[in-house]
C-alpha cells in the first residue's frame, strides 16, 4: 500500500480557517468526510480531527490553522450525498462554506448501511459513524497475535450506542492466517487465536469455536483458501462481497493469498470483483444462500468508514439486533457506491418464491441512484441476466418490468458503474426459488468447482510436521465430502 506524504499542520505562520460543511436540506451543518490537499496534492492532516490516510472526519465545522497556499477540497457522507468539490485560497484568515446535497434518503426507505470491517481508534467511533453516515460499524479489537484487552478489562457490554441510533460492537475479532481471514461479531470476549502458526491450527477450528460461542461469523472474501472449508460447515453466517480489495481510489489486483483467478477470464483492474461474484454465484448455484456482506478495513488499508457497505431493510424502527436479524433474513444488499430499492414479485431480497409451473411471471420493480454513470441494471435468473433496466440520464430509475421462471433457482440485482479505476457496484442479495415440492436447484458443475478448489488446497500444502499436516488435511477432506455430498444431490448439470 503507497503511503501518501502528509502535510501536517505546524507551528509555522498559519491562518485560520473556518471550513463549515452544511446540509442542503436544513442549513445545519453535516458531520462528513473531507479530503484536504496541498497544491502538490499532499492530503493536509488536521491536528485534533479523526484523520486516515487522506481524509479525516468534519464534526460539521472546524477552524483549521493551514499556512499560505493553494489547496482542493473533496467533501463526501457516504454514497446518498452528493460530493463537493472546491478550491481553497489562504493567504490571510479565510471562511470556506460548502453545501452537501442528499440523492436519496435510504433510511427513509426503511435500509440502514453497515460496514463490518473497521479498524478505527475506538474513541473516534461516534464521530466517524456519523461522518459515513453510516448506522452500523463493529470495530476490529482483536486481530491475530494482537488484542486492546491484553492492558485493559473486557467491558461488560462491548456494544456502543451513539444517538441516530448508531452502533458499534467493540469486542469484533479477526482471524488472519494462511486460509485466509474470519471475522467475529457478538462476542464478550476475544476468541484464543493468539500464537497460532500460519496453517496450524486449521482455520476452522477458530470458526466452531466462534460458532459455539454464538458469534456471527463473516467469511471476509470468496476468494480465501479456505472458504469452502468454512461454509461446509454451516456456520457462515455472511460473505464479504464487496470487501477490501475494492477500494475508493483502486483495485488491489491480486488475490492475497487466496485462489487466484483465471487471468484468461478475469483480466485487467475489475477481473478481482468480478472473480469474487462468480464465487459467491457458484455458492447460489449449489444451493447455497449465504447473505453477502460488506467491508472496508479503514484503518489498515486506504477506504474511508462505510466505502464497502451493506444495507439491511429494517422498516421504521432500527435496532441492533432487528438490523443482523434482517441481515440473517438477507434482507439486503451491498454496494460501494451505486444504490438501489428493489422488489421481486412485491419482496424485498431474501424471499422465497415457488414455481408450480414452467412460465410462472415475478413483477420486478428497481429504484436506482448513482453518483457514478451505471449502464443498465442486470436481473440475474441463475447466473443469466434476465432483464436490464436503464438508468435514465440523471441517475436514477424506478422502472416496472417483468422475468418469467421455468425452474428452481436465485434472483438477485445488480448495478456495475462505469468506471474503470476500480470495480464499483451494488448487489442485492438472493431471492430463493423452489419448485412445486420446495426443491432447490443444485448445479453440479457448482459443487465440482469447489471440489477442485479443496484439491488445489490439500495440494499446496507445505506442513513439515506429520501431525499438522494430518489436523490439515482431516478438516479438509470432512470438507471436501461435504461438496461431495451437494454434488450427489444435483438437480442440473
Amino acid at each position: 500500500m503507497l503511503i501518501p506524504c502528509l502535510t501536517l499542520i505546524t507551528a509555522a505562520i498559519v491562518h485560520p480557517v473556518d471550513l463549515t460543511v452544511l446540509d442542503s436540506a436544513t442549513g445545519e451543518p453535516m458531520p462528513c468526510q473531507v479530503y484536504l490537499s496541498d497544491a502538490e496534492g499532499n492530503p493536509v492532516q488536521p491536528p485534533a480531527l479523526p484523520f486516515w490516510h487522506d481524509h479525516f472526519a468534519l464534526p460539521g465545522q472546524a477552524q483549521l490553522d493551514l499556512p499560505e497556499g493553494e489547496y482542493s477540497v473533496e467533501v463526501e457522507r457516504g454514497h446518498e450525498y452528493r460530493p463537493v468539490h472546491a478550491s481553497l485560497s489562504v493567504e490571510g484568515p479565510a471562511e470556506l462554506t460548502l453545501t452537501l446535497e442528499r440523492m436519496v434518503d435510504m433510511s427513509s426507505l426503511g435500509w440502514r448501511s453497515g460496514d463490518l470491517h473497521l479498524h478505527r481508534d475506538p474513541l473516534a467511533l461516534e464521530r466517524l459513524l456519523d461522518a459515513a453516515d453510516l448506522f452500523v460499524g463493529p470495530n476490529i479489537s482483536w486481530w491475530n497475535d494482537g488484542s486492546a484487552w491484553t492492558s485493559q478489562p473486557v467491558p461488560p457490554n462491548p456494544v456502543r450506542t451513539f444517538p441516530g441510533p448508531r452502533y458499534s460492537d467493540i469486542m469484533a475479532g479477526e482471524y488472519e492466517r494462511g486460509g485466509g481471514a474470519i471475522m467475529f461479531f457478538g462476542l464478550n470476549r476475544p476468541l484464543p487465536i493468539r500464537g497460532s502458526a500460519y496453517e496450524h491450527p486449521p482455520s476452522v477450528e477458530f470458526l466452531e469455536m466462534g460458532e459455539d460461542r454464538g458469534a456471527w461469523i463473516d467469511c471476509e472474501k470468496p476468494f480465501w483458501w479456505d472458504m469452502p472449508v468454512w461454509v461446509a460447515t454451516g456456520a457462515v453466517d455472511s460473505m464479504g462481497l464487496a470487501n477490501n480489495h475494492m477500494q475508493r481510489d483502486g483495485m488491489l489486483d491480486n488475490e492475497a493469498w487466496g485462489r487466484p483467478r483465471p487471468m484468461d477470464e478475469f483480466a485487467g483492474t475489475l477481473g478481482n470483483g468480478q472473480w469474487s461474484q462468480y464465487i459467491y454465484y457458484q455458492l447460489l448455484e449449489s444451493g447455497l444462500t449465504v447473505p453477502p456482506s460488506a467491508g472496508s478495513a479503514s484503518g489498515v488499508l486506504p477506504n474511508p468508514v462505510g466505502y464497502n457497505r451493506v444495507y439491511v431493510h429494517t422498516g421504521d424502527d432500527l435496532t441492533y439486533d432487528g438490523w443482523w436479524e434482517g441481515l440473517a433474513s438477507r434482507r439486503s444488499f451491498v454496494t460501494n457506491g451505486p444504490l438501489i430499492d428493489v422488489r421481486v414479485g412485491g419482496e424485498l431480497p431474501g424471499a422465497t418464491f415457488r414455481v408450480e409451473h414452467s412460465g410462472t411471471t415475478l413483477p420486478i420493480e428497481v429504484a436506482a441512484w448513482s453518483k457514478d454513470p451505471v449502464g443498465d441494471l442486470e436481473v440475474l435468473v441463475n447466473g443469466d441476466v434476465a432483464l436490464q433496466v436503464p438508468l435514465t440520464a440523471d441517475g436514477r430509475s424506478r422502472t416496472v418490468g417483468e422475468i418469467t421462471l421455468d425452474e428452481p433457482g436465485w434472483i438477485l440485482i445488480r448495478a456495475i458503474a462505469d468506471v474503470d479505476h476500480t470495480f464499483r457496484f451494488a448487489s442485492t442479495a438472493p431471492w430463493r426459488v423452489t419448485g412445486p415440492d420446495g426443491e432447490d436447484r443444485i448445479s453440479r458443475r457448482a459443487a465440482q468447482f469447489f471440489i477442485d478448489w479443496i484439491d488445489e488446497r490439500q495440494a499446496m500444502l507445505a506442513l513439515n510436521d506429520g501431525g499438522q499436516s494430518r489436523d490439515v488435511s482431516r478438516r479438509l477432506l470432512q470438507a471436501r465430502n461435504y461438496w461431495v455430498g451437494r454434488r450427489s444431490l444435483a438437480t442440473c448439470p
